[in-house]
């Protein structure tokens, strides 16, 4: 990732990742995610080896979910439960804007709780976690009018396409990989996503199916 076009906003919070990271110990991985560069989008990041996510890594594969909470009008997951790398997890996702409240990146707090969770029930509140679909419910009631999906997916499509593009133009087995990688960050459960990667690729909507289950 070239450093010199992260903006100045997630900079300034590396050394409070930082710092929530070295107050919680050992246990806690924290990451701040620069949507600019989505296939490199990790930088910066804590505890490598808890869940083996390094600077320079992409997006994570749970964002789809986090788009989701987003186009319903909520910037952030608090607290919810997940298992990764052997480690039953305490996670919080919370999305970054710029000045001009434009989606930038995501702060992201993963704990790892089975020590805690094996240790003696006064550290039971500590623990809890609530489940994602039950947040999807409680944010039903909670829709906001403005949708800040659209903008995301828009600038992670078009940054990835440029990414892809960078050696001239693309093959049909560039294509594929750039469709599958977007595939497999969730992004075309996002309303309008295909038609644009098909505009951006001159293919079909049919096409950019084909190439996501790789035929």
């Amino acid at each position: 990732m070239n450093e010199s076009t992260t903006h100045p906003i997630l900079k300034a919070l590396i050394p409070i990742a930082e710092g929530i990271s070295k107050t919680i110990g050992e246990n806690c991985e924290v990451a701040i995610h620069d949507f600019s560069h989505p296939r490199h989008s990790i930088l910066y990041v804590s505890n490598e080896k808890l869940l083996g996510r390094k600077a320079g890594d992409s997006i994570p594969e749970g964002f789809g979910a986090l788009l989701e909470m987003a186009e319903k009008g909520t910037d952030s997951l608090i607290n919810y439960g997940t298992y990764e790398n052997g480690h039953s997890l305490k996670c919080t996702k919370i999305f970054i804007r710029d000045e001009n409240q434009r989606i930038i990146g995501c702060l992201c707090i993963n704990i790892a709780i089975e020590k805690h969770l094996e240790s003696l029930r006064l550290l039971e509140a500590m623990c809890e976690t609530v489940s994602l679909d039950s947040y999807r419910d409680n944010s039903l009631a909670n829709s906001a009018s403005e949708n800040p999906v659209e903008e995301i997916v828009k600038n992670i499509i078009v940054n990835s396409y440029d990414d892809f593009q960078k050696n001239g133009d693309m093959d049909m087995n560039a294509k594929k990989e750039y469709v599958q990688f977007l595939e497999g960050k969730g992004i075309f459960n996002v309303k309008g996503s295909v038609d644009l990667v098909a505009d951006l690729l001159g293919v079909s909507k049919y096409t950019v199916y084909r190439y996501a289950n790789n035929k």
